[in-house]
């Protein structure tokens, strides 16, 4: 059997080569050639998987190790019976803790959200309710709008500009084209005069969910929310110009955790083994738990959770990297942008790892445990 797989994908030496042969490839650049004696295919999101790759092919089972499923045309494999899985919700903890990062780089947005301030979530599937959990574990008031859910309850709603009006708005939604509530562009010039300019916007979701010449146009006439980007329209060729006018630009990698990278390659081999009727425990390969961070007693609630989330991921070394990588030049910066994503470092979540506790106070030690992390003691 042969198993064509993209080379970045993590673990999948470990999870696939008793399987058959494996053949490594760009996800990028992969063509319907490579695929004509493959049997299984391995991608991430950077790959499309329609009719133009596939057509004519030995493939019959097709997995993605990524939460999204934009890349891939569902309807055809399923007219041409072949299998297909995806990894949902894998890299949730990864974007939210981007997510919270991002709070806690810029401003005072973190104090302002403790002091009774607002996150507007746009889209409610497992990352925006991943985030959800967390704002409630940490006390932080946020509201939801996601127009395709039946949704209840205080913190949701059908008006969109609630979450406009929001001190931090981030977006969750999937790129969606279909009426009544298209996703694309729903960052557009009319919506963006409904965003304050105080106010902090996030995407890590797609790229397309901003439409970009509307944005820029608002910054050159001087006006605008401070931004965060993770994802870009026209990836790996982004706008220069508008990452210099973000407060945070990052490669596409907030759902790259090692955590929730692994996570992926084992639910997408759990399936791809339940298909070929093949035992198989996944779960043998476990991770080491990320060092213990040690956080100082006396700092603030919003300092401490600063540090900690200092002490797993420090986002600005992700926008440093983009930064530098640019030169202008559109073929080599697509090629540095992808670059960054294949040769990303081992980034661990704090989720479920540790705090040394160094005698910290009632508010530090609840804003640990907000943040989902264990607490030992350093005595």
């Amino acid at each position: 059997m042969k198993i064509v797989c993209d080379k970045n994908i993590t673990l999948a030496s470990n999870l696939f080569s008793n399987l058959g042969d494996i053949c490594f490839v760009d996800g990028r650049s992969l063509s319907r050639e490579q695929l004509s004696d493959a049997d299984i295919l391995l991608v991430r999101s950077v790959t499309s998987v329609n009719e133009d790759l596939l057509k004519g092919t030995s493939v019959r089972f097709v997995g993605s190790a990524t939460s999204g499923i934009d890349h891939v045309d569902l309807d055809w494999l399923h007219k041409n019976g072949i299998k297909f899985s995806s990894a949902p919700g894998c890299n949730a903890n990864s974007v939210v803790e981007y997510v919270l990062c991002a709070i806690a780089e810029i401003d005072d947005y973190w104090e302002r959200l403790e002091g009774g301030g607002q996150v507007g979530i746009l889209g409610f599937g497992h990352v925006g309710k991943c985030l959800a959990k967390r704002l409630k574990a940490l006390n932080i008031t946020y509201i939801v709008y996601d127009p395709w859910l039946s949704l209840e309850g205080d913190s949701f709603t059908d008006d969109l500009n609630e979450v406009f009006n929001s001190d931090v708005v981030t977006l969750h939604a999937a790129l969606c084209y279909e009426e009544p509530w298209p996703s694309r562009h729903i960052i557009n010039s009319a919506t963006l005069q409904e965003i304050s300019k105080d106010s902090l916007l996030i995407n890590a979701a797609r790229g397309e969910l901003i439409d970009t010449s509307a944005l820029l146009d608002l910054f050159r006439r001087g006006f605008g929310p401070n931004v965060v980007c993770d994802v870009w329209e026209d990836e790996p060729s982004i706008s220069k110009d508008l990452l210099n006018r973000v407060r945070i630009g990052t490669p596409h990698i907030a759902g790259y955790s090692f955590d929730g990278k692994l996570l992926g390659t084992m639910m997408l081999s759990k399936v791809l083994y339940s298909f070929l009727g093949i035992k198989h425990d996944a779960e043998s390969i476990c991770l080491d738990p990320p060092n213990a961070v040690k956080i100082l007693s006396g700092a603030s609630s919003a300092d401490t959770a600063r540090n900690i989330l200092r002490g797993f991921y420090r986002i600005n070394k992700d926008d440093d990297n983009l930064r530098h990588s640019l030169t202008g030049h559109e073929e080599q910066d697509s090629f540095s942008f992808d670059s960054l994503r294949s040769n990303y470092y081992e980034r661990r979540e704090a989720y479920g790892s540790s705090i040394l506790d160094t005698g910290l106070e009632l508010h530090q030690l609840t804003m640990a445990r907000g943040l989902g992390c264990k607490v030992l003691s350093d005595h």
